[in-house]
């Protein structure tokens, strides 16, 4: 049986994939000590320990999967923080060179990336696998050097594959208070409190809204399939449905029957932003096999679980 381990567990994104990887039984490996992602050093010795812990649990020819969902940058992140970023995902790398076991077993890395700022300069109409790149931010710049050290780590181990999903706006449950960010999860806490929400785009700013857990399973299906060709398959991991601001507006009054109260003005950030992005994949392999849930009843969802998060928490 594969064992799984998830790196960024306790975000959005990773709780997904542990929520996905248990409906199938996959085992999933959780380190002894939670990482301290606010200290480089201590983490990067954390996952070290944390990948020879891994690999002492894999049977030889057993194979393994680890997803790298430690998502710890933003579109307004430095060229310093992406470094440091991309500086732990190398020392995993490292690590995992070490560990002969898995080397010599059946192995998948599974990076998740960001369609959206990767090709945030792109003039494409539709954006599929074939666009090219088109990076705007250190934050694109850093997630595809990110990519190139996973392939290059592929390139030099033959026994171990690597996929990378360029995951579209990413909206669910946050698990963590502290990392609660995007636009449906900031407009479901101030439709809840009946606050302004402040938007720092046009109103008909066109995005591709993606529920989390549809996004772990896709993530989880691209690492299982074996697609010819590559040994480091990339996949758009997208809705497909262009949604404007105003869209998830309307959504919102219907869903919690009030209003969103919209505050629109401009920041530094407003510039670094398209007017329209759409995706759509040409991976055949994956045509029509995942879900995608409605905007409607992921937003109903989400209310639902932020409600009761206030409930229990008193506060956001």
């Amino acid at each position: 049986m594969t064992l799984a381990w998830i790196i960024g567990a306790g975000g959005m994104f990773g709780a997904a994939l542990r929520r996905t990887l248990a409906r199938a039984q996959t085992p999933v490996f959780v380190p002894e000590k939670r990482f301290d992602w606010n200290d480089e050093g201590y983490v990067a010795r954390q996952l070290e320990a944390a990948t020879e812990a891994f690999a002492a649990l894999v049977s030889p020819g057993q194979c393994w999967e680890i997803y790298w969902a430690a998502g710890l940058g933003t579109m307004a992140s430095s060229a310093d923080s992406m470094a440091r970023e991309t500086r732990l995902i190398e020392r995993l790398l490292a690590a995992l060179g070490e560990q002969s076991t898995l080397l010599q077993s059946e192995g998948t890395l599974a990076l998740a990336s960001s369609a959206g700022a990767i090709y945030a300069g792109s003039a494409a109409e539709v954006i599929t696998e074939a666009t090219a790149t088109a990076p705007t931010t250190e934050y694109a710049r850093g997630k595809l050097e990110q990519e190139r050290r996973v392939a290059d780590f592929v390139a030099a181990h033959f026994r171990t594959r690597a996929v990378i999903g360029r995951i579209a706006t990413l909206y669910g449950s946050q698990p963590r208070i502290e990392k609660r960010q995007g636009l449906i999860a900031e407009m479901t806490r101030r439709v809840i409190l009946n606050q302004p929400i402040h938007i720092y785009v046009p109103l008909d700013t066109i995005r591709d809204y993606l529920a989390v857990d549809d996004a772990a399973d896709a993530m989880i299906a691209l690492a299982r399939a074996r697609v010819g060709g590559s040994r480091v398959p990339m996949k758009i991991i997208a809705s497909e449905q262009a949604t404007t601001i105003s869209e998830i507006t309307a959504t919102f009054k219907r869903v919690a029957h009030r209003m969103p109260r919209i505050v629109t003005s401009s920041s530094s950030l407003t510039g670094i932003y398209r007017r329209r992005i759409q995706f759509r994949s040409n991976m055949a392999a994956f045509a029509d096999v995942w879900p995608r849930t409605s905007l409607t009843l992921g937003v109903s969802r989400l209310l639902a679980a932020e409600r009761l998060a206030f409930a229990r928490l008193g506060r956001f």
